[in-house]
């Protein structure tokens, strides 16, 4: 027991103990008042030992026991008996209710009571006094037989046998009257005076402790037929049509009468225990399919064409939907053995069951008879009068509108209900005729039963003797009600006049409505059963009573002909079809004539079943038809009825579904029932009713919208897709703000739960200190499962990672019971029911994952809510409106305001659904936007305009600020959901169509779409494509009209404030660094100072911009990609940073290494996805370590270097550790002094003047080399692993800086050195599966051309130099074009590497080729068109004469100048090329155009090669000139 639990029932005792004193103290009535409250506290009722209940009941019962008063002993009675119910063993209780019995004067209640007190009592002298009183009991019952057993009981020589004797000598000799004798008659002489005094009341509680069965009835509030089915059996098992069992209700044996009938719930059912006896078995009913077996075979019956069959199996979801709505009696099936079980069928919750069981649950009642009257009360009147369910007041305010022609009697769960009482009340009253007196109760039931009555003469079978029975007992029951409201006198039952008046108007419809539809009936024993209904002896009565109170009963058609009514009436009554005679047709013309003059609802319906009913008549489908043209003229006319009500519309749907079977237009009709369907009716499941019929087989979607304006039936659908959206909305903020306020909620979260201690972004789950041991069970239900993906294709934003921890509670009965999820039954296996008893557990309600499954449940709560989800709804939606109509080339109109706002609330769900787009795309964008653009608002096309021109253009605008036009629009309500969707969609089609056809994309209409709603998701998905279109840009290397860079940081100041887009900082912070990368490139191809300068000022700004890096992973706030660049990025590349910085930065990247340690401990996923980050992390420390000591060196900054070292030993001391490699490490002096121009000449002075330790130096960089080795070892082949190839560029770029053998240095490198490739390095964007970089918003930075190319081509640079130090020229030469276009820098730097190496050069082929390349590079690329290199090349020239020389031994060249050298260098490439070259041919005219076609393509060729290296020329001229490869050691 729980502290909780002990506290409680700590408390509920001591006022329990309160009331005790109080009546020991003389207070009694403010006690039994405190112990009457205690005893209907559930704590105390639920108390597993109910020991304080017991004790309420035998002190109420003690303090009762003791007045006068007959009430208080009867209720002291009833105390004592609740007590027994609790402990039965109680023999003192037992003699207690013997002695009030006794004093009631209820001997025999008496006698049971205390011989089952001398039956529990076990100590021998009181047994004595027991049989004492057993005995005088006996005598005062004057039953001898009894008195004699008891007495011969009774020990001998005992005082109490002697006074048991006198009695004795009584009965042997009347005259033997002793003072005892004649107490005891005086007491016998007025038990009758005593039983009178008993309240009515009172009795009826005592008659509790007479019965002889206790049976409990379930009511199932899913199946309230089930519930009155049973009630009618158990009065069918009673009633029996004999004479003597006519009075059963007095027959000792008679079930009803002794039953104590208990009312229980469906989770309540269990076998009772306290059952004395069963029913028999001969006694329980037969079910009714059993008796009402076919007597066809099952051939015959496959071989006959029954409509209805046909029907229910092509339209039966329709029929279902129509039958919950409403239940119209036009589709109940004619053959009731096609009926559906009711058990295949989905159901939902009866709003009248749920109401009755909150009334009836657990009660007692002493008879079947008392429990229908309850039931009568309780649906007739209270349930009207109930304000918690409000679905009645609907089902009610229908009934009453309705007329008795018209009215819908299976419709509402309100008129099932109705139904079910009364077909219990019929076979009730042979035992009663006391029902209600409320006359207004008794006017109801009796239309309730002729509704009942008529409906069974529709059903066109044959009765059989037990049906005919059933309606037997319905005319009785008719007839003896309407006798019994015709002698009541309403002015004595009623005073107010205004319900008086009420109450006759109703009962004037009533009886007008009896007295004038008994033509309806059809059959003999129809016509039987109407005779004995109109019985002469009341009907002239009540018709004077209509005629006095001026009621007309008359139809509603005054002008029926009298020769119209009787062809009518023989139609009605021929149950065959009509033969195609003349005089039928006679007859036909006749009616149809008449109709043109005369209309009536009554004629019409009338006729509409008349001919409904012949094609029921068809024994084969072709026959349809036939009939078909027989009653066709007539059913046209039906279509001009002047205010048709449903019925009549139910009635045009059934004709529609017959014209469908036979393959014939049923537009009109179909039309028809829909306008007085959607106009006449307010129903949960309109919706599905609408599309089940617009999904008709043959049913031509254009020309039904012929008939019916389309946007009657688009305005349902955008009421409930709004309802729908509104709902969801409704449940996502209601589930995320308290996860307790939804059980079914809980239990299916509880699935998502991993059964471990955890501390997750989703849980966090810890064992409690007490451990609670679970029986293991065995359960046949399932666990609860994930629901299919929350995707509804909306226009929303995902969710951001918040913090959001609550405790997600079940209480212990709620674990281990059976619980519901939607429509499906679950239970929890004994695994997970001791887990979950024995942790605590928090859920995160902020997490993305835990918001995408409770969007799935609250999307499944919808879709069982409204029948199906808005993606279901879009799919059907997509044939019927879609590809139907909308997309077929004839639909060239513009959209309605409906239209639009269908389009609006749908489109977005379409594309997805369509294999091919483009023709939805051209409907979107051809008839959409062209229709939209008529219904823009002023001020939203204003501000539209304004947003375009602030983020896309140059221009100015006088409103400075975003928020005026906001406020507008929220002040004036102009937003607009569907618009802004519209818009949005727009844009999406115009992509498409752009990216097909090479246009430049325009970002317009998502400026509409936000101005008609301010929304994250389309801010995001504006700023997206901006970002796209600037990594475009960046690409192509070509100018564009809209400068996207600019344009996508105008959006983020913009949307700077939104905490929904805090993620867009990392893509701008991405865009920077592309940038600033770009000018970065931009000045190693020119060497410029300015250039430099202004990169620096980027890298400035961003490091001005600090971040502060949080310890714990739960505190990042989106921005985690932005920590990590900022360190890895922008401190390695901006240079005048002081110290303090970079020990903060090393301090930081160690922050973040941890950070991914947590976030891979915790599993979040939404900051950073990497399977490496830990290791790479790890690796950019020691690389930032290494740039910073290199950078220290190279511009002897001595005292920096001295105080990073200082920084070293403190936070990273492993690095001084003595390591194998002593490698000494020197790097080139860097002379480009703006590089630190932040350093005075003086303070460069002291820099350089200060001593620094080389040997703690060089063991850090050892140390560093050794970090980087390990590193280069995790290399595994198709796998792309960016950090471990910069593991062997900086450990290779180490070496190459230290004494190692050259050989070592390219052994370092050469594992992911490919000279045979075209790729050159091992290092790509992706492998198979296997990207650089797993996280797809760093993929965007590491992916880009740009950035990809530039970190190759650090690499490629590098090979090069290790190259030419080991003198591998033609190594070099043979990369020349593997190196050109993409790495036009490096193979520059390559060129002028080898032709500054010419004198080592002895191979004169490969002098005279490097030359040809050069010379061609100079034609086409701009770095080599610097005048630099001509002075490097004549040197080349120079040396290939002498080797041309030397090979010819000729010596003569030693004494020539070198600018005659230099001419003959030239001659021998001239020669070369004069031999290479092929003597013309002559050519012939196509031969001619096909060489200038080739010539043009080579032009534009040469061209666009121009337009990508302008680009990179544009600077060349602004600096200094490349004067040697060494002047490119940029790194």
């Amino acid at each position: 027991m729980s502290q909780n639990q002990e506290k409680l029932e700590s408390e509920l005792f001591q006022q329990y103990q309160y009331a005790i004193d109080l009546l020991e103290n003389g207070n009694e009535t403010k006690g039994i008042q405190i112990l009457k409250d205690l005893m209907q506290n559930q704590s105390i009722i639920n108390q597993d030992d109910k020991k304080i209940l017991y004790g309420i009941y035998m002190s109420l019962a003690e303090i009762q026991a003791q007045s006068d008063q007959v009430e208080n002993k009867c209720e002291a009675l009833y105390y004592y008996y609740q007590s027994t119910q609790i402990s039965d063993n109680c023999w003192q209780t037992q003699r207690k209710m013997a002695l009030i019995f006794r004093q009631l004067g209820m001997m025999p209640r008496a006698l049971n009571v205390i011989l089952k007190a001398l039956q529990l009592c076990n100590q021998p002298n009181l047994i004595q006094a027991i049989l004492y009183q057993v005995c005088s009991i006996c005598f005062l019952m004057d039953d001898q037989k009894q008195f004699q057993i008891y007495f011969d009981k009774m020990n001998d020589n005992n005082n109490l046998k002697l006074k048991i004797a006198e009695l004795n000598k009584y009965f042997i000799n009347k005259n033997n009257i002793t003072d005892f004798v004649n107490d005891l008659l005086q007491e016998q002489s007025q038990i009758q005076q005593q039983l009178e005094k008993i309240p009515f009341e009172s009795s009826q509680k005592l008659k509790y402790f007479n019965q002889t069965f206790q049976f409990e009835i379930k009511l199932d509030t899913y199946d309230l037929k089930k519930f009155f089915k049973k009630l009618q059996n158990i009065l069918q098992i009673n009633v029996n049509f004999e004479p003597k069992k006519q009075d059963f209700i007095q027959d000792e044996k008679c079930f009803m009468s002794n039953t104590k009938i208990i009312v229980i719930s469906k989770e309540q059912q269990q076998n009772s225990k306290d059952i004395s006896k069963e029913l028999p078995k001969e006694n329980q009913p037969v079910k009714q399919s059993e008796r009402q077996k076919s007597k066809k075979t099952k051939q015959q019956q496959d071989q006959q064409f029954v409509l209805d069959q046909i029907i229910q199996s092509n339209h039966n979801k329709l029929i279902e939907l129509i039958k919950q709505f409403d239940g119209n009696e036009i589709f109940q099936l004619n053959n009731n053995n096609n009926k559906i079980s009711s058990e295949q069928n989905e159901k939902q919750e009866c709003p009248v069951a749920k109401f009755l069981l909150e009334q009836l649950n657990n009660q007692q009642f002493l008879t079947i008879i008392q429990l229908l009257q309850k039931l009568i009360t309780l649906i007739c009147q209270d349930y009207q009068q109930n304000d918690n369910f409000p679905q009645q007041q609907q089902d009610i305010l229908n009934e009453q509108q309705k007329s008795p022609q018209n009215k819908n009697f299976y419709g509402s769960s309100y008129h099932e209900a109705l139904r079910g009482l009364i077909n219990c009340i019929v076979w009730a009253q042979y035992s009663t005729n006391k029902f209600t007196d409320d006359p207004k109760i008794k006017l109801r039931l009796l239309e309730v039963a002729y509704e009942e009555l008529t409906f069974r003469f529709k059903e066109k079978k044959p009765k059989s003797p037990e049906q005919q029975n059933k309606i037997k007992n319905f005319i009785r029951f008719i007839n003896n009600m309407k006798i019994e409201l015709l002698q009541t006198n309403i002015n004595q039952i009623i005073n107010d006049q205004a319900e008086i008046q009420t109450y006759l108007s109703n009962y004037y419809r009533v009886m007008a409505y009896i007295h004038s539809d008994i033509n309806f009936f059809q059959g003999r024993i129809a016509k039987l059963c109407a005779q004995e209904l109109n019985n002469p002896e009341i009907t002239q009565e009540i018709l004077d009573k209509i005629k006095s109170a001026q009621f007309q009963i008359s139809s509603n058609s005054p002008h029926q002909s009298q020769q119209i009514q009787q062809i009518l009436t023989q139609w009605e009554q021929k149950e065959q079809r009509l033969e195609d005679n003349e005089k039928i047709r006679t007859q036909i013309n006749y009616v149809q004539d008449y109709l043109q003059q005369n209309q009536s609802y009554d004629l019409i319906k009338r006729l509409a079943i008349i001919c409904l009913n012949q094609f029921y008549f068809v024994q084969q489908k072709e026959e349809l038809k036939v009939i078909y043209k027989f009653v066709q003229p007539l059913i046209q006319q039906f279509l001009n009825i002047n205010q048709p009500d449903l019925l009549i519309g139910f009635i045009f749907l059934k004709f529609s579904i017959i014209y469908s079977l036979m393959e014939l237009d049923s537009s009109e009709f179909l039309a028809k029932f829909i306008e007085i369907f959607l106009t006449q009716t307010n129903g949960y499941n309109k919706h599905l009713i609408l599309m089940e019929i617009l999904r008709f087989h043959h049913l031509n979607i254009n020309k039904l919208f012929t008939y019916i304006n389309i946007d009657l039936i688009l305005q349902e659908f955008i009421k409930i897709k709004i309802n729908m959206k509104n709902r969801y909305n409704q449940l996502i903020d209601q589930y995320k703000n308290n996860v307790q306020s939804d059980l079914e909620l809980r239990y299916y979260l509880i699935h998502l739960i991993d059964l471990k201690d955890q501390y997750t972004p989703q849980f966090i789950v810890q064992q409690n200190e007490l451990q609670i041991e679970v029986e293991k069970f065995e359960t046949k239900y399932s666990q609860p499962e994930s629901f299919s993906s929350a995707s509804e294709d909306e226009v929303e934003q995902d969710e951001i990672f918040q913090k959001q921890y609550q405790n997600l509670q079940l209480t212990q009965d709620q674990i281990e019971t059976v619980f519901k999820i939607g429509k499906s039954n679950y239970q929890l296996p004994t695994k997970i029911v001791e887990f979950l008893q024995n942790h605590t557990i928090k859920i995160n309600m902020g997490d993305p994952k835990i918001i995408e499954h409770i969007k799935r449940f609250a999307k499944e709560k919808i879709r069982i809510e409204f029948g199906l989800s808005t993606k279901e709804l879009s799919k059907n939606f997509l044939y019927i409106f879609l590809k139907s109509y909308y997309l077929q080339q004839e639909f060239v109109r513009d959209l309605s305001e409906i239209e639009l706002q269908f389009m609006g609330y749908f489109l977005t769900h379409f594309p997805k659904l369509l294999q091919d787009q483009r023709q939805l795309n051209q409907f979107i964008i051809d008839i959409v936007k062209k229709s939209l653009q008529k219904f823009n608002d002023v001020k939203i096309q204003e501000y539209a305009e304004w947003l375009y021109s602030q983020i896309f253009t140059k221009q100015k605008s006088q409103i400075s600020s975003i928020k005026e036009f906001q406020e507008f629009i929220n002040q004036n309500n102009l937003q607009c959901d569907y618009k802004s969707n519209l818009y949005y969609q727009i844009q999406k089609s115009e992509e498409l169509n752009q990216n097909e056809n090479q246009q430049k994309i325009d970002f317009k209409n998502i400026c509409y779409a936000l101005a008609y709603k301010e929304s994250p998701f389309l801010w995001n998905y504006l700023y997206q494509g901006t970002f796209e279109q600037a990594q475009k840009q960046f690409k192509q290397k070509t100018q564009t009209e809209i400068d996207w860079f600019l344009s996508q940081k105008k959006i983020q100041a913009l949307v700077n404030k939104n905490p929904q887009l805090n993620h867009l900082n990392e893509f701008r912070y991405i865009m920077d660094l592309i940038k600033l990368k770009q000018r970065q490139v931009e000045y190693q191809h020119s060497n410029n100072e300015q250039l430099y300068k202004k990169t620096e000022q980027g890298y400035q700004a961003l490091y001005q911009k600090q971040f502060n890096v949080p310890k714990d992973a739960f505190e990042i706030e989106n921005n985690f990609r932005v920590l990590q660049l900022y360190e890895k990025k922008v401190m390695r590349k901006y240079r005048n940073i002081p110290i303090e910085r970079i020990s903060q930065n090393l301090d930081n990247i160690c922050s973040l290494v941890n950070l991914i340690k947590q976030m891979k401990e915790y599993e979040i996923e939404y900051f950073y996805q990497s399977n490496d980050g830990e290791h790479e992390m790890k690796q950019d420390l020691y690389i930032n370590i290494y740039k910073f000591i290199r950078r220290f060196l190279r511009h002897r900054l001595y005292n920096q270097l001295n105080q990073l070292v200082l920084i070293i030993k403190d936070k990273f001391s492993y690095l001084l550790n003595q390591n194998q490699s002593d490698l000494q490490f020197q790097f080139q002096y860097d002379n480009r002094k703006f590089k630190i121009s932040n350093f005075t000449q003086e303070q460069l002075e002291q820099e350089e003047n200060t001593e620094y330790n080389k040997q703690d130096v060089n063991l850090i960089l050892n140390n560093l080399l050794t970090i980087f080795i390990e590193n280069t070892q995790k290399l595994v082949r198709k796998k792309a692993q960016r950090y471990v190839i910069e593991s062997f560029y900086y450990a290779t770029h180490l070496k190459f800086n230290s004494q190692a053998s050259i050989d070592q240095v390219f052994a370092q490198i050469s594992s992911i050195y490919q000279p045979n490739s075209r790729d050159l390095v091992y290092y790509y964007l992706q492998i198979d599966k296997y990207k650089c970089e797993k996280d797809e918003v760093l993929s965007q930075y590491y992916s880009q051309d740009l950035i990809f190319n530039y970190q190759k081509s650090k690499i490629i640079k590098l090979i090069i130099k290790i190259l030419l130090k080991m003198q591998k020229y033609k190594d070099i030469y043979q990369l020349f074009e593997k190196l050109h276009k993409t790495y036009d820098l490096r193979l520059y730097q390559a060129c002028i590497g080898l032709l500054e190496e010419y004198k080592r050069i002895d191979d004169k082929i490969l002098i005279r080729d490097i030359i040809l390349k050069s010379e061609s590079y100079r034609r086409t690329i701009d770095l080599f068109k610097q005048d630099s290199i001509v002075p490097l090349l004549n040197n080349m020239y120079i040396r290939l004469y002498e080797k041309d020389q030397q090979e010819q031994n000729e010596g003569d060249y030693v004494n020539e100048t070198q600018e005659t050298k230099l001419e003959k260098g030239k001659k021998i490439i001239e020669d070369y090329r004069a031999t290479k070259r092929k003597p013309a041919k002559p050519k012939d005219p196509q031969q001619q155009q096909t060489q200038n076609s080739q010539a043009q393509i080579q032009t534009q060729q040469a061209q666009l090669i121009q337009q990508v290296v302008d680009d990179v020329g544009q600077y060349i001229n602004q600096g200094a000139i490349i004067q040697s490869f060494n002047d490119f050691d940029n790194i």
